[in-house]
């Protein structure tokens, strides 16, 4: 059976065909003469195909060449006549290159496919607007006190998402530390970054997934439930789950968050966790085995700089 992806493709592609077809056919109602011209081309190749295919003489042959040159000369003169020419016989692909199909090649996909891919991705990321302005080269270090440490962080975060746009397993960050001084901006650097290789990312904020999660599984709303929400979220390239510790914590809560972080470690999917906790506050507030799992398969980078939001505050106010 086709994927969805490929039906799509073969109805957009037999859509453009019979649109072609339809414009041949309103050309001939109006000129009857072009449709003559046309059959006669038609029948005439076909003549040239049964006289190649049996070994014709070479003067048959010859002849038929001729006729079917005197023929499609008529047919252009005929087109020119009537304001067209010979594009109105062709498909208007959408994408000359791959005729619509989505690869050049069989597993390569085309140009056009990757850009519709990428677009699809960035749609159901999760990324605000402002954060898809955030990216690596804007990640400034210039209100950081110690800014050594912090190129170290960046250094970190980039090589972690460079191996993650190139399908390389890279293991796990935990962002943590105080509020303010650039977590979620690096989050989105990384997102940004895997989105624009062509992989698939899913940015939530923790108080609003497992508000969603509740809504899918338990909702009055039958038509509107996933089959199975957590899918989506194990099947990513990548999950970022920013402000950890906003969410209310309940037991249904650290189920889910349990058996999304596990689940995504057995199958070496990677994960990224933005956190105001201290590893102390995050020891304290979850159950040990979740906590065992978040500490011992993430590397660990600290903020505990000054908050940049308010630096920022304080120099707009200072001018």
């Amino acid at each position: 059976m086709l994927r969805g992806y490929e039906m799509d493709k073969t109805s957009k592609r037999l859509q453009k065909q019979n649109e072609r077809d339809r414009r041949i056919e309103a050309m001939y109602r109006q000129h009857p003469e072009i449709k003559e011209i046309d059959d006669a081309i038609a029948a005439n190749g076909h003549a040239l195909l049964r006289a190649a295919t049996g070994l014709a003489a070479e003067t048959l042959m010859a002849g038929l060449q001729a006729r079917q040159s005197l023929l499609l000369t008529q047919q252009r003169h005929l087109l020119l006549q009537a304001g067209l020419d010979l594009s109105i016989y062709e498909v208007s692909w959408d994408c000359p290159l791959c005729q619509d199909r989505g690869y050049v090649l069989p597993g390569q996909k085309c140009r056009c496919a990757l850009r519709e891919s990428a677009a699809e991705q960035l749609l159901h990321s999760g990324l605000a607007p402002l954060q898809l302005t955030q990216t690596f080269d804007n990640f400034s270090l210039e209100w950081y006190q110690e800014p050594q440490k912090y190129e170290r962080i960046l250094h970190t975060a980039q090589k972690f998402a460079q191996q993650v746009a190139q399908g390389t397993y890279a293991g796990n960050l935990m962002l943590y530390g105080a509020i303010g001084t650039g977590k979620t901006h690096l989050c989105s650097a990384i997102a940004n970054h895997v989105l624009a290789a062509g992989g698939s990312v899913m940015y939530m904020k923790a108080s609003r997934l497992f508000a969603r999660l509740r809504s899918q599984m338990y909702g009055d709303n039958e038509g509107q439930r996933e089959e199975d929400p957590m899918e989506t979220l194990l099947q990513s390239d990548l999950l970022i789950l920013d402000d950890l510790g906003t969410e209310k914590r309940t037991e249904f809560v650290e189920e889910q968050l349990f058996t999304l972080i596990d689940e995504r470690i057995i199958r070496r999917k990677p994960w990224v966790i933005s956190t105001n906790f201290s590893v102390d506050k995050l020891l304290n507030h979850y159950d040990e085995r979740l906590t065992d799992r978040i500490l011992g398969e993430a590397q660990r980078l600290r903020f505990d700089d000054v908050s940049i939001r308010r630096q920022k505050i304080q120099n707009s106010e200072g001018n």
